[in-house]
């Protein structure tokens, strides 16, 4: 998966925290690139954005 946060970001998979960075940055495309292992069915994804001041935004897009 490729993510992008304005600031930083936790993420979980299925309830497993797969990623989690504090940085300061606005959004920009595919800035982290995290392997997800999705299982046959329902996955389950939750993204946190760690606003640090000002304006909060991300991008996500799953990649093959």
């Amino acid at each position: 998966m490729g993510l992008g946060s304005d600031d930083g970001l936790k993420l979980w998979l299925n309830g497993e925290l797969v990623k989690d960075r504090w940085v300061r940055r606005d959004s920009k495309i595919d800035e982290d690139l995290i392997p997800l292992n999705l299982v046959a069915g329902k996955n389950r994804l939750l993204i946190k954005i760690q606003n640090a001041s000002g304006a909060w935004s991300f991008v996500g897009r799953i990649r093959r």
